[in-house]
């Protein structure tokens, strides 16, 4: 585990590296929230640690991708449910459409292919019946030869055509052996006797009140390339005679095709390789838009701890300027009680500040009220710049500083006073909606016996 957890932060490192700055985070955009926080100190260290988590969310959104495309995949290789029956709908139903994939066995040549059996609604009227077999003969485009060089040598489709739509002559085909060469001109090699077979076609043409027939003999002979796209065409026409059915409760799937040809039925899974991509796409979107989310909550908590930690903090030095410590004492007090009170565990933002104030001022010999106006100006917040304003303007004159800080401080408390009741009046606010549907349940309740009786 600990290994897996080093090769991740690696590769969340060079993902960092290799990303834009626009999606792990623009460094200056960075740097300008990280200074209210940690100043310039130790600011290009937050920045890379924050790059190298950025870089991590990604490998994991495209681990989380690659894993439900295996998911997926190894769920579309273990094969579906074993069909025998499907069970028709009734007519006021729906039909339905049943995605399978089927596979077909051959003297060793096995052949898969997904297809969809539609499931027609049982008891059709006549009338229904006659329109649908009427669209589905009409459905039937035919074209002569294609592909083959001539009728002596024929392997692949015939396109046996309907109509010319030059001279307007319609046609009609039949085949003296339609499972070799069928009358829309599909040729399956694999229900050949032998390497060769003769296949009469009998055309029936049409022009106005004109009528004429001819006969043609193909040679349909074998072929190896074809073998394959004959099974492939014979599962079709198993799925065609299937969908064109309407007749039972249960349509029995064949198990065999003739000519020594097996086939077995299985349900199929839909390809969900659209939706695994969103999800990626939408974990992508979510890492991107969330790149800033951990530094404005550690911004918003640092903030929030300052000010709820403020009023306790001045009135401690009001209480030791009213003892007779000079501000300077004072603060030290204060920073020397924080030291201790975070080797026992318990830590504050403001006070973390204090000490720091405290420890630049006596190792760089400046004044504290420059380092309080650089921590207000830095952190932004009113309060503490009022604090800078009163100690600046009240350094030397203890008894008024100590007057003025005790009435700040009463001011700060109100704030927060006034600040938990507007939270309060929010909470009743969001509060009435579901108060007005419980009692509209509570109405429903009560009036519905009577309701009942009526």
């Amino acid at each position: 585990m600990k290994k897996i957890s080093k090769y991740f932060i690696i590769a969340g490192e060079k993902a960092a590296k290799l990303l834009p700055d626009a999606l792990t985070g623009k460094s200056s955009d960075l740097e300008k929230k990280l200074i209210t926080r940690y100043g310039n100190k130790g600011c290009a260290e937050k920045i890379a640690d924050h790059k190298n988590k950025m870089g991590r969310k990604y490998v994991a959104v495209i681990l989380a991708g690659l894993l439900m495309v295996c998911v997926s995949t190894a769920a579309r290789v273990s094969g579906g449910t074993v069909l025998q029956y499907i069970e028709r709908p009734e007519t006021d139903q729906e039909q339905l459409s049943i995605p399978v994939r089927v596979t077909a066995e051959k003297e060793g040549v096995r052949v898969e292919e997904e297809s969809t059996i539609v499931v027609k609604s049982r008891g059709l009227t006549d009338a229904e019946r006659k329109s649908i077999l009427e669209k589905f003969t009409e459905s039937l485009p035919i074209i002569i030869l294609g592909e083959n060089e001539n009728l002596e040598c024929v392997f692949s489709d015939l396109n046996l055509m309907t109509e010319d739509e030059e001279t307007g002559i319609s046609l009609h085909w039949e085949s003296d052996n339609p499972e070799v060469l069928s009358e829309d001109g599909s040729v399956n090699v694999t229900c050949l006797d032998g390497d060769e077979e003769v296949v009469h076609l009998t055309a029936d043409m049409s022009l106005g009140s004109v009528t004429a027939e001819t006969k043609i003999e193909v040679y349909v002979i074998d072929d190896a390339v074809q073998y394959e796209t004959g099974l492939k065409r014979q599962i079709s026409e198993a799925v065609d005679a299937l969908n064109a059915s309407d007749e039972g409760r249960e349509i029995k799937l064949p198990a065999s095709l003739g000519k020594g040809i097996e086939i077995r039925w299985e349900t199929a899974s839909k390809g969900n390789g659209v939706l695994i991509f969103f999800l990626t796409i939408m974990g992508f979107l979510l890492v991107y838009a969330m790149k800033y989310s951990r530094i404005d909550k550690d911004k918003e908590l640092y903030i929030k701890g300052i000010r709820n930690d403020f009023p306790g903090f001045v009135d401690k030095v009001v209480l030791l300027l009213n003892s007779g410590l000079v501000v300077s004492a004072a603060m030290k007090k204060i920073a020397s009680d924080y030291d201790s009170a975070v080797q026992e565990g318990r830590a504050s933002y403001l006070y973390d500040e204090l000490s720091l104030i405290q420890k630049k001022a006596d190792e760089s010999h400046t004044s504290l009220i420059t380092e309080w106006k650089a921590f207000g100006t830095r952190s932004g917040i009113n309060e503490v710049m009022r604090f800078c304003y009163i100690l600046e303007d009240n350094i030397n004159k203890g008894s008024t500083l100590a007057g003025k800080l005790e009435t700040e401080g009463e001011l700060l408390r109100k704030s927060r006073r006034n600040s938990a009741e507007e939270k309060g009046r929010i909470a009743e606010t969001k509060m009435t909606l579901p108060m007005m549907i419980l009692l509209g349940v509570l109405v429903l309740i009560t009036i519905a016996p009577s309701m009942i009786e009526l």
